[in-house]
């Protein structure tokens, strides 16, 4: 009877280290709500974590957290268990891969406060052009919303993304997406939920069903094979 609890706790503690071993968060690429699962992290810290890693790149070390106000050493080892690094431009160096970008096509409005150069009356046009005109076509269209001009562009443009990583998006900010057929939502996610990545040839057939998500397509960014 004894062994038999034995190995019930042991499997039971491998199970928990395996969960907590693929749960953890690359810091590089968390978004907020990604950060505020963590503890001791809170909205106003998630966006000082994000505002550093856009104005000074990806993080090398954990402890970098440590200049970022309100983080601290004791908060830092708090951390340590459930987060890591990896650097993205290691990851792939495209100019296009949308990785710990912002999509200013997804994104609500708190988060292009984080940007530099935008404030509340910017982030509240952004919001506004998108409602009129629809998704932005290309990063270069955000010059189109009045007080973004050329000089504030340039400051943001690595930070801004309107491609989309069908693989990893959060299918709830997928649905966002202004004018996405909903059910190709739901075919993307079965896929996903299937263990099958989505690649250029099953998208491919998938516009074959859902014709009006042709115009889509070209936000859809896939990383090149190895």
């Amino acid at each position: 009877m004894r062994f038999d609890v034995a190995i019930k706790i042991l499997i039971y503690l491998m199970f928990t280290v395996s969960i907590s071993v693929f749960a953890k968060i690359n810091i590089n690429t968390a978004t907020k709500t990604e950060f505020q699962k963590l503890p001791n992290i809170g909205p106003k810290k998630a966006e000082r974590i994000i505002k550093y890693r856009l104005e000074h790149g990806d993080f090398k070390r954990i402890e970098d957290l440590i200049k970022i106000k309100g983080i601290g050493k004791k908060t830092v080892e708090k951390l340590r268990p459930h987060i890591t690094i990896e650097l993205t431009k290691q990851k792939d160096t495209e100019e296009n891969n949308p990785e710990g970008k912002i999509n200013i096509n997804l994104a609500e409005i708190d988060e292009f406060s984080i940007m530099p150069g935008i404030g509340p009356a910017k982030k509240k046009r952004i919001i506004e052009y998108r409602k009129k005109n629809g998704n932005f076509k290309t990063k270069e269209e955000l010059m189109s919303v009045k007080g973004i001009g050329e000089k504030i562009y340039e400051k943001i443009n690595i930070f801004i993304t309107v491609k989309i990583d069908l693989n990893t998006v959060e299918i709830k900010n997928l649905r966002k997406l202004h004018g996405i057929n909903q059910k190709f939502v739901d075919a993307i996610n079965i896929y996903r939920t299937n263990n099958k990545k989505i690649t250029k040839k099953r998208l491919d057939n998938l516009l074959k069903k859902f014709k009006d998500m042709e115009n889509f397509k070209h936000f859809f960014w896939f990383k090149k094979e190895k």
